[in-house]
């Protein structure tokens, strides 16, 4: 990762424990980040949920024992994530940039033009 345009911004929140990177050690800044990471993400760095409609937060291809299901959960939850019309979130499917991006507007509450 050295020598990456953003090293000093994952730097930063690998100190403060907001990202950590893979089992071996690694990070990898340029890989594509799944939907299931992605929510682990927004899971561990938000702690203020809000209030939503009930049932949020559960697909029906997210079961309890998948590795991510608490955070995808609870990134749902909070309003940052949803899911597609047929009830899937489809966990190992590439973020998008858009996605990302309305997901943090969503879940921030943001408003503007």
């Amino acid at each position: 990762m050295r020598g990456h345009w953003a090293s000093q911004f994952i730097g930063e929140l690998v100190i403060r424990r907001l990202v950590s990177g893979f089992g071996d050690g690694t990070f990898k800044p340029e890989a594509n980040l799944t939907r299931a990471q992605y929510a682990a993400i927004i899971a561990k760095t938000f702690e203020s949920p809000r209030q939503v409609g009930k049932g949020r937060g559960e697909f029906v291809d997210s079961s309890a024992k998948f590795w991510a299901s608490q955070a995808i959960r609870k990134a749902a939850v909070m309003g940052f994530i949803s899911g597609f019309p047929d009830r899937t979130f489809r966990p190992q499917q590439n973020l998008t940039r858009v996605q990302g991006l309305v997901s943090l507007v969503k879940g921030l509450g943001l408003t503007g033009g």
